[in-house]
Order: structure tokens, then sequence, then C-alpha cells
């Protein structure tokens, strides 16, 4: 979208926000968001707003990101995306009249799972559909805002979101951190909280080469699960499991993409980049929880 565009898609919907300094309400004054109190926030030329108070030191850098954009267009993580669909449409309500549907996707990245869950949900009829990316990276969310869907893309921190209490329908926290207290804050008294996390078989393949004599080629998610319940009641908990036959060129994109490399060597990085130079089966492994306010 053009910057006029964007300016006024961030005034439509200027009363989502509430300032990350002094959580007073926001409007949108000439091309910046501005509190009660004057802290202001300019919307960038790329077409999203920095509402962070400082920049992070964190490995989710532009490679990293477009790597993982070329790896959601080959389709590699629609089953996932299309089960939490599923999700959406079995527990919220569809009527003409209402006000859109608001989908906070809490550490969206560069904006591929939210493109994919806003258009899934609007190909299905569904009722209007609001996406809201937050990202700690400003490197994400720059490219989310230059190449994704129209949406409302923010580099802000989990910690201080800049979302006014109660304004949220869905929380989609996709193989990100989390923050609850936020989360709970920001989320209507009727909504939910959908969170992705690996299981046990998540990239297995890659795991059993970078972690040959360690414990980490074993993974449990046993805690996250136990945590994410202290806050949330958990309404289901579902495995969604299936096999991708990665092709040569595609292998080296889904590797930068994962932490999992983060530790690896060079050589056995072209070890698993290489992998015999012919498509492989990677196995994609997750459990998707649900959770409403106790």
């Amino acid at each position: 979208m053009s910057i006029n565009r964007v300016s006024r898609f961030f005034a439509e919907h200027a009363a989502l926000f509430a300032c990350p300094i002094c959580s007073q309400p926001m409007r949108l004054q000439h091309r910046s968001l501005l509190c009660t109190h004057g802290h202001c926030f300019d919307i960038a030329k790329q077409g999203y707003v920095n509402l962070m108070l400082h920049t992070p030191k964190t490995k989710y850098d532009k490679p990293l990101f477009a790597a993982r954009r070329i790896i959601s267009r080959a389709g590699y993580f629609e089953p996932l995306l299309a089960h939490i669909c599923t999700g959406i449409v079995n527990t919220s309500s569809q009527g003409s009249g209402e006000e859109p549907l608001r989908l906070l996707d809490a550490g969206c990245g560069e904006g591929s799972h939210l493109t994919f869950i806003q258009q899934k949900l609007r190909d299905q009829a569904w009722r209007d559909v609001l996406g809201i990316g937050i990202d700690l990276s400003r490197e994400g969310v720059r490219m989310a805002a230059k190449e994704a869907a129209p949406a409302i893309w923010c580099a802000a921190d989990l910690a201080r979101c800049p979302i006014a209490e109660e304004r949220i329908d869905y929380i989609l926290n996709i193989l990100s951190p989390s923050n609850y207290a936020e989360f709970r804050r920001m989320l209507k008294d009727e909504g939910m909280v959908i969170k992705a996390i690996p299981e046990s078989d998540h990239l297995r393949q890659l795991r059993s080469l970078f972690f040959k004599r360690s414990k980490r080629r074993d993974y449990s998610n046993e805690h996250s699960v136990e945590l994410f319940s202290k806050h949330f009641e958990l309404a289901a908990a579902e495995r969604v499991r299936y096999n991708v036959l990665v092709e040569p060129a595609n292998m080296e994109h889904l590797i930068r993409m994962t932490p999992l490399s983060w530790r690896a060597s060079d050589r056995l990085l072209r070890e698993a980049i290489d992998l015999n130079g012919r498509p492989t089966e990677i196995t994609f492994d997750f459990s998707v929880l649900f959770g409403k306010k106790r």
C-alpha cells in the first residue's frame, strides 16, 4: 500500500493502540501515532510503525526471515496453518454487520503465517478479518509490511504490547515466545489464544544430525504445555504431524530459518544442506493449544 493508504488504515484502527510507554490511548496525527501524553511514533514509508523503546539484540535477522518466506511460499507450513484456520472457524461466530474479527500474530516474523490465515478465512466467506502483526525484529516487520497482505504491522516488544485492553479476538503465537500476562490483558473475555509449539518429531532428521551426541536430540514440550495451562483454560490440544519432501534447493533455506542450526559447525551445516543432493523427507510435528480466559 502507498504511505497515504497506510496512514488511512492506521487512522481507521487507531483506537486499538495503547502507548507502550504510558499505556494511554493513541490517535493518528499526520503520519504518526500520538498518545495523550505526547509520545510519538512515526509510520515508516514501508508501511509499519516502530513502537520499540530500544533496539534489541536478536539472531532473527533479514537472511533468516528471507529463508522463512521461501519455505512458507513452498507450502511447508500450510497443513499447520489450515488447522489453525479450522480452529478459528469452529470457535468463532460469523455474521454480517459485525466489527472485524481481530487476529493478533504475536511473533509474526515476516508476516507469511498471518497473511495465509487472513486469506484462508476470507476465501471461506468469513466475516471481515483484521490482521495485526507484532514482532521484536524490525527487519521481519519491515519485510511483512512491504510484501505481505494488508494488515497492521508493528515492531514492538511482547512485554509491552502497544494494544489496548480486551481488543483482540484471537492471539496467534506460532513457534514464538509468549508473554501470557500481556496476552490476557489484550484478549477479549470470549477470546482465545492459539499457540503452536514443536512436538517430539519436529524436524527430527535435522535434530538427529545436529545433536548426534546431545540430549537436545530428544525434545519434549511438556513444560510449555504446563505453563500455557497455568495461564489459560486449555480448551483443546491437537497434534498436527506430516512429512514434506524437501527439494535440495529449499534445504538450505529450511536450515537457515531454524534456531536448530545456530550452534552447528560449518561442516554439519554443509552436511545437512547437501543430504545426498536429492529430495529429503522431513517431518513437521506440532501441538496446537487452544486456550481461553479462566
